[in-house]
């Protein structure tokens, strides 16, 4: 059934690693592929052929760079995924094809090769489990943003990535979004994916314990939130990143992390 199909690469600085995943991409999809490079101010800016390139003009995270290259997409399908890719071939013929027999599938995750599904937790926030194979199929909690695949009209009617998040949890809301409408949330068994490349982990664990938190308070309310708060206190004593993290989400702060935490580039 392969059409034409937008995929949204987000970039930052990693040129080899982009090159390498938009590479997989245009071996994962059978029809015309429309390739958008979402660019956090590179260094350098992307210079590939047949590829369109978007400056978001700062480094403004995942969801904002990603949402950037959304709104330039038509197809009836349309993916989004980290520079930091390695996508199987044919993997979104067969994520699209297996989705789109489910007329309330609107959106659709790889195969990470972890015999697990995403799940969304009332006090562990987005977290996997192990998971129960059946078809081709597996209901899951909300697509792994390593690689997710999207029914258009679906993000016509719940809207785009939450941009406060920045990085991290996004694909959460916006799966706990679209099924407040109706929609179906899935992960596809045999259409592969893998991260190549690792970020700073102080900013992942910043990022993860204060968007976790965030999202728990946002959709299961402020006693679970509190719950999952004393939960980060043994981490709050022995990690910075978790300690900031927890006062960010305090005092309301969204967004990037603090300056000095980390590398930031990766994001």
């Amino acid at each position: 059934m392969a059409g034409e199909l937008t995929v949204v690469v987000v970039h930052r600085n990693q040129p080899a690693a982009l090159a390498a995943t938009v590479a997989s991409l245009r071996t994962a999809w059978s029809g015309r592929l429309r390739v958008v490079v979402a660019d956090n101010a590179s260094s350098h800016p992307p210079d590939l052929d047949g590829v369109e390139v978007v400056a978001t003009g700062g480094n403004v995270g995942f969801g904002s760079a990603a949402n950037a290259g959304l709104r330039r997409a038509t197809t009836p399908w349309v993916a989004v995924c980290p520079h930091d890719v390695e996508v199987g071939e044919g993997a979104l013929d067969r994520i699209v094809e297996v989705a789109a027999a489910r007329p309330r599938a609107g959106l659709a995750g790889a195969d990470l090769g972890l015999d697990e599904v995403p799940v969304v937790d009332p006090y562990f926030g987005g977290i996997s489990v192990p998971a129960v194979r059946s078809g081709d199929w597996a209901a899951a909690g909300y697509p792994h943003g390593t690689l997710l695949v999207a029914r258009l009209a679906c993000l016509e009617q719940v809207g785009l990535f939450d941009e406060a998040y920045f990085a991290y949890c996004e694909e959460a809301d916006l799966a706990l979004r679209a099924r407040a409408r109706g929609w179906l949330s899935g992960q596809v068994w045999g259409a592969t994916a893998r991260n190549t490349g690792l970020g700073s982990e102080e900013v992942s664990r910043y990022l993860r314990s204060r968007n976790t938190l965030h999202l728990v308070r946002r959709w299961f309310g402020s006693y679970r939130a509190a719950v999952r708060l004393g939960l980060e206190v043994p981490a709050v004593t022995r990690d910075r990143p978790s300690r900031l993290a927890v006062r960010d989400f305090l005092l309301g702060r969204w967004g990037p992390p603090p300056r000095d935490l980390g590398n930031r580039d990766a994001t």
